[in-house]
């Protein structure tokens, strides 16, 4: 072997742990080869943005809900409607939010509208 050989495969004489020199051998290949990790960082960053803004919404959709409190004006009757004002609470309020955010309305909804088997909604698909 020659002299010059035997010098690179000397570990580093100011580490004497040798995880440690593996360690810097690894940050030091990487910082040599910085500008071939970011290109392939940036491809492959920009090939998932373009092909995520390409691709079809599997599902989008708004709602806007307007709930009014209303007292009921069926009985003009003292005792009914202070009852009625306990009724027409901010808990009453809060359960019907829930309600319509709850998951078994959701799927009850699908169900009704039998959306399991439209295509647009994730059902059967034609081969194609």
């Amino acid at each position: 072997m020659t002299e010059s050989a035997e010098v690179e495969h000397r570990p580093r004489p100011d580490l004497d742990n040798s995880t440690e020199t593996a360690l810097w051998e690894y940050l030091h290949v990487l910082l040599l080869r910085r500008w071939l990790i970011t290109a392939i960082f940036l491809a492959v960053t920009v090939q998932a943005v373009v092909r995520t803004n390409l691709m079809r919404p599997a599902f989008s959709a708004t709602a806007q809900l307007l709930i009014e409190r209303q007292a009921p004006s069926v009985i003009a009757f003292k005792e009914v409607s202070e009852v009625n004002a306990g009724w027409w609470g901010e808990e009453y309020f809060e359960t019907q939010y829930k309600i319509l955010q709850s998951r078994a309305l959701a799927r009850r909804v699908i169900e009704d509208m039998n959306l399991l088997d439209d295509p647009e909604f994730g059902g059967p698909r034609k081969p194609q």
